[in-house]
């Protein structure tokens, strides 16, 4: 999955995307320089209003987010989201705060709480001031490392769904594939100004090793990003 300028038309394709931005789902695989398609449905135009980079930063991280949010609409729960730093779980908040009534609360490390403040206040999210303690979702977005908490939820009745740990008892696991409309609908709301993307760092494909350290050992602060424009 990646954006870029559509160059060429094949014989049987419509020409009206030439030199449009657009976004590729290619299930092959999309990390190269140069992409042909063959599925029309997966090529989707990007709003003139709507960045590359805003484009590329939805795969991996709002497409779930968004995932979650058609999940979590269907149960007349209150929302605890851990790891609400991370980019789904902005985005998550975001997407709850702009289109539902649902109260939630964020819980992240406590280095992360100055970012996550910073960024709810330029989002504009709004939180709930209290949460009930039965009849709660708990949004996993962090693995691992808090489930000594996760498994005190469990234990009182909580609802846990995560993103980041497959059979784990006690946990619904969730991974959906998104479809064409999904990421229409996260760019419409992108350039409608009801939906930002963190983005932290971009670098260039000469520099993949370096993207990766970088990924691994710094906290979630944002999308970050590999170009292959020199």
């Amino acid at each position: 999955m990646e954006p870029g300028a559509v160059t060429r038309g094949g014989s049987l394709r419509s020409n009206s995307l030439l030199h449009q931005k657009v976004l590729v789902l290619n299930p092959w695989g999309t990390f190269q320089e140069k992409i042909i398609s063959n599925i029309p449905p997966l090529v989707i135009p990007i709003p003139d209003n709507v960045a590359l980079k805003e484009a590329t930063a939805l795969v991996g991280g709002a497409d779930l987010a968004l995932t979650l949010f058609k999940i979590i609409k269907q149960k007349d729960k209150q929302v605890l989201i851990y790891g609400a730093d991370s980019v789904t779980g902005l985005v998550l908040m975001q997407l709850l705060t702009r289109h539902t009534d649902i109260n939630f609360i964020p819980h992240v490390r406590a280095i992360s709480k100055t970012y996550l403040n910073e960024r709810m206040d330029e989002y504009n999210i709004e939180i709930a001031p209290n949460i009930r303690t039965n009849s709660r979702l708990i949004i996993d977005l962090a693995g691992p490392a808090i489930n000594e908490k996760l498994f005190k939820h469990f234990a009182h009745g909580d609802e846990i769904i995560t993103v980041a740990q497959k059979n784990t008892p006690g946990m619904q696991f969730i991974s959906r594939p998104a479809l064409p409309k999904d990421y229409q609908f996260l760019m419409n709301e992108i350039q409608e100004k009801r939906l930002f993307i963190p983005i932290n760092r971009t670098f260039s494909y000469q520099d993949f090793q370096s993207a990766i350290i970088f990924q691994q050992n710094n906290p979630s602060r944002g999308r970050n990003l590999i170009s292959f424009i020199d």
